[in-house]
């Protein structure tokens, strides 16, 4: 889960560093998604401990 976004992060910080590469809408919306289900499941976890 982390690991996603950590990617996420090292490729959204790379952009502004210069580094170009070719656009991969695949790669793209597998990172979006992976983002997103980490998200989701880091919310439900805050809810869990909330609750205990």
């Amino acid at each position: 889960m982390k690991y996603f976004i950590s990617i996420a992060i090292f490729m959204f910080i790379s952009s502004f560093a210069g580094v170009r590469a070719q656009n991969d809408p695949t790669l793209a919306g597998m990172i979006l998604m992976y983002t997103n289900k980490a998200e989701k499941e880091l919310k439900n976890q805050e809810k869990v401990m909330l609750l205990q």
